[in-house]
């Protein structure tokens, strides 16, 4: 299987990234990863259509993400390509398209509704209708390590994988989470294999095999080893202090000294 994403926005300013995130995830926690992502900015729907009929050459399913504003136009250039019959489309014009083996979807980038809540209540469904196959996934999170050393790693799973194993890895302020995605039915061992060369390979980096963030992480041992942390306010320490009190239970090991009060000089 294969999938790509193209993301139609008719001003490129203030970026793409925070407004797809949601979407991408909801079917990368699913196990349907990206293998390619376009990006237009134009606002024709020729353009469209034209990315459509190029990227469905290689793809079995793609993912198109609009402004809300503008699906029923992305619906105009989806039924240049599929068959309107065979669309299951909503009144606001997100839905699913099916033309023998491909699909498209189509969604809203910047309402909730017929976005991330769509893909998971919608689209991840018919997918896994489709494949008849449900994905299982292993998180591992680590800091510190080296991107290149990472990257060899990843190439080295899917290698071992042969395409039964795919990752997909994420990494901001030194700070790598990657998912490991595998067809509940592979053999165990295989999955296992994936997940011990990525541990071991990463070594004291890894501080987490699950989906939890160095905060959480940061409490839950503090609790378990009946220790304390406190911050000294500066640059960066309000952050950090902010970061740790967000998780919950944070309280029983967050120490904050009492504000003394000044003493006028005599």
């Amino acid at each position: 299987m294969k999938n790509a994403c193209i993301v139609w926005k008719s001003n490129i300013q203030g970026g793409f990234d925070c407004q797809i995130a949601s979407v991408r995830s909801a079917f990368q926690s699913a196990g349907y990863c990206f293998d390619e992502y376009r990006f237009i900015s134009s606002v024709s729907e020729i353009t469209l259509l034209t990315a459509l009929q190029n990227v469905l050459q290689t793809y079995e399913n793609v993912v198109v993400l609009c402004e809300m504003v503008n699906t029923q136009r992305a619906k105009s250039a989806l039924n240049g390509v599929f068959d309107e019959a065979s669309a299951q489309t909503s009144a606001c014009g997100v839905g699913v398209y099916i033309k023998g083996k491909q699909t498209a979807f189509l969604l809203a980038m910047d309402d909730r509704q017929w976005g991330e809540t769509y893909a998971k209540e919608v689209c991840v469904p018919h997918l896994q209708r489709k494949y008849n196959v449900r994905m299982q996934s292993t998180v591992v999170r680590a800091i510190g390590a080296n991107a290149q050393h990472v990257d060899g790693l990843l190439s080295q799973i899917r290698a071992m994988g042969q395409g039964q194993v795919l990752c997909e890895r994420e990494r901001a302020y030194g700070e790598d989470v990657i998912k490991l995605f595998y067809d509940e039915n592979i053999p165990k061992r295989l999955a296992d294999d994936a997940t011990r060369t990525l541990v071991e390979g990463l070594g004291d980096s890894v501080y987490a095999v699950d989906d939890v963030g160095i905060a959480e992480q940061l409490v839950r041992l503090l609790g378990v080893r009946g220790k304390k942390i406190s911050v000294a306010e500066s640059f960066t320490g309000g952050g950090v202090a902010k970061s740790i009190v967000g998780v919950s239970g944070a309280s029983a090991v967050y120490f904050e000294p009492p504000v003394l009060e000044s003493q006028p000089f005599c």
